[in-house]
Formats: structure tokens, C-alpha cells, sequence
């Protein structure tokens, strides 16, 4: 899982990049983490992955039609995972709420996990795409982690719309298969030499650190704590390879919802980020 993690000084954060981590299921693979994490969180998180009690993630979507949630408690059977689902329509006043701001009421929310009878506290938001910024960008090889974060933020500071400074990214190597009509021609050496210069791709997403301040802000008024940032696609996608081999789920898991199958798919898939990303 490819990690952003920040710490406090003198007030502010400041974002600060760990060596990359492969997933197994691809040498090249690796999930896009926007969350920060702050010292009163670090102990949050530190009691709840080292606790002896299964980890409880949530995952939350609001909507313009409702609040759906998503609870996740990872088994001692590895690649397993239980799930929890809730629906709540949103009233008049609260979908006039929704037109103004980008978050629900915490006390709306409150209500719904009252009703829902979750007990989650790890938060997994998607990022809006509005939000987001998703870039492809070309490093020259053989960069030590260090360099390549150095590369890649001086590069973002070239094409973002916002300062660099102010904003908190992740990125991803992209794998680069040279196709057999592409490879150079003539002689032997000039073909090895050309083979010897690989193109080394970063796919980038990128947000203003504002609106994850103002996020994590809102979270920790709502009584949560959140641990995980991430486009809305990863999400389905996770859910797509993890949550279908889930016995006793359903391809819609809430289907009296105005929630499309996407969306659904992106709910799932945050909860199970939170305990199994």
C-alpha cells in the first residue's frame, strides 16, 4: 500500500512520502493512499491494528438522495472479511444541507450509525473527482524512491493548478511494455543500446490539502477518525476482487437504495481498505 503520511510542526503538516510497497498481485502494482496522519491519530491506529479484536472499518457515500455505510471487520482467515451494510434517505432539510456543503451534518450522521448500530471508527472517504487531479508523468530509470519523489513534485509544481506546496499526492509506477512493432532498427548494438534506456511512467493523483484538512476536520467532529483518502475507482476495484468472494453477499447489497452498482462497489470497497487495503 503506497502511503502518505504526515506529522505536525510548529502547527503545520507537511506531507512526507515512504519507500513504495508492492502488492502481490503484480510486480507493479500498488494502491493510492491520500490519508494524513497526525500524532493523536497514530495512536489511534496503533490501538486498533495491534488490538487482539478483529479491526472495524468503515466506509461511507453520501448522495443526493441518502447516506449509505459501509462496515468492514476483518476475520482471523486471512482474505476474509464480514460486512455490514446501512441506508438512510435523506429528509428535506438534509438534502438542502447537501446542496451547501460537502460533507453530511455530524449529527445526521450520528443518527445513522445509531441506527445502524456500527461501531467503526476508522473513516475510508473517496475522493470526489472534482477534487482530484490525475496525471501520467515520465521519470528518467534507475531513481532511487528519494529521487523520484524529489522528480515527481518538481514536475507537479509545472502542471498543477494549485501550488504544490498545498497539495497532497500519491503516485504509482506504471508498467511499460515496449510493443514489437516499436523496437528500434538496425544494427545489434544500437538495438541493445536503445533496450538498455527504459522509460520509467508515474501515475499521479493529486488534491488541495485544504479540502483534506477541512475533511479530517469534519471527521473528527462526527467522532471518527479517518485513515484513509482514495479515487473512488480503486475502491470499486478492490471490491470487486474482495468483496464478491465474501460468502453471503450480494452483487447489490443494498438494493432498496437509490445507490447505483458503482456506487455500491465504491462503498464496499472503502470499508474494506480500512482493514484490508
Amino acid at each position: 500500500m503506497g502511503q502518505a503520511l504526515a506529522a505536525c510542526w510548529r502547527g503545520v503538516e507537511w506531507i512526507v512520502k515512504k519507500t513504495p510497497v508492492w502488492l502481490p498481485r503484480g510486480p507493479t502494482q500498488r494502491f493510492y493512499n491520500l490519508h494524513i496522519v497526525t500524532r493523536h491519530k497514530e495512536h489511534i491506529m496503533k490501538r486498533l491494528h495491534l488490538s487482539r479484536t478483529p479491526r472495524l472499518g468503515l466506509g461511507l457515500l453520501w448522495t443526493e438522495r441518502g447516506l449509505g455505510l459501509s462496515q468492514s471487520q476483518a476475520s482471523s482467515a486471512p482474505g476474509s472479511a464480514q460486512q455490514s451494510w446501512h441506508w438512510q434517505a435523506l429528509s428535506e432539510r438534509e438534502r438542502a444541507f447537501k446542496k451547501t456543503a460537502p460533507w453530511p451534518d455530524p449529527a445526521h450522521l450520528r443518527m445513522a450509525r445509531l441506527r445502524s448500530g456500527f461501531q467503526a471508527q476508522a473513516l475510508a472517504l473517496a475522493v470526489p473527482e472534482s477534487q482530484l487531479q490525475r496525471l501520467s508523468l515520465s521519470l528518467e530509470p534507475d531513481l532511487s524512491p528519494k529521487q523520484m519523489h524529489a522528480h515527481i513534485q518538481t514536475k507537479l509544481s509545472d502542471v498543477l493548478p494549485w501550488p504544490v506546496a498545498d497539495t497532497i499526492w500519491d503516485f504509482q509506477l506504471a508498467s511499460h511494455d515496449t510493443p514489437e512493432r516499436a523496437k528500434p532498427h538496425g544494427p545489434a548494438w544500437l538495438q541493445a543500446a536503445m533496450q538498455a534506456q527504459p522509460q520509467q511512467t508515474v501515475d499521479v493523483v493529486a488534491t488541495p490539502r485544504a479540502w483534506v484538512l477541512a475533511c479530517e476536520a469534519w471527521c473528527r467532529s462526527a467522532g471518527l477518525a479517518l485513515v484513509r483518502l482514495e479515487p473512488p475507482w480503486q475502491a470499486d476495484a478492490r471490491w470487486q476482487s474482495h468483496g464478491t468472494e465474501q460468502s453471503g453477499m450480494s452483487s447489490l447489497p443494498l438494493p432498496d437504495s437509490d445507490l447505483s452498482a458503482h456506487q455500491q462497489a465504491v462503498l464496499g470497497g472503502l470499508a474494506l481498505g480500512v482493514v484490508m487495503p
